[in-house]
């Protein structure tokens, strides 16, 4: 998730800061208002999926607390030690932190739905056709 994160930021800036023409960075043609509304749909879905990566990473570390208290617990009687209670299995964020969290995604979630949709219309109306990807040869029709 992280490296597709990261994808997508680089994709994205390199589409707004026009670096396609560049050595050594192979992207499909797209006029530069195409795909300067691309890279910020782009750059949208990087915020979107880095909040994902911040999410996933603190439920796969509450998940694996709770999994060692609760075998912790099963074998304290044994050794004579006090149960401790058991741990929630879902990540526990500070009230400030869950709200930036759904702030920031639900944000890049609405700008990215909307920048995607306006780069299809704004790509198919400067190539004139609705399969623009064909009028500009990127699959090699």
């Amino acid at each position: 998730m992280v490296s597709a994160a990261l994808s997508f930021g680089l994709v994205g800036i390199c589409y707004i800061g026009d670096l396609g023409r560049l050595p050594f960075i192979t992207l499909p043609y797209m006029p530069y208002w195409c795909g300067a509304i691309l890279g910020l749909a782009l750059l949208a879905l990087c915020a979107l999926t880095a909040a994902g990566c911040v999410w996933f990473f603190a439920f796969l570390r509450q998940l694996l607390r709770s999994y060692g208290r609760f075998h912790r617990n099963a074998l304290a009687p044994s050794h004579g030690e006090a149960v401790l209670p058991a741990l929630p299995i879902a990540p526990l964020f500070t009230p400030r932190a869950k709200r930036r969290l759904r702030s920031v995604a639900l944000v890049a979630l609405a700008l990215f739905a909307v920048c995607f949709i306006l780069t299809y219309v704004v790509c198919s109306l400067s190539a004139g056709s609705p399969e623009f990807w064909h009028t500009w040869g990127w699959f090699g029709y």
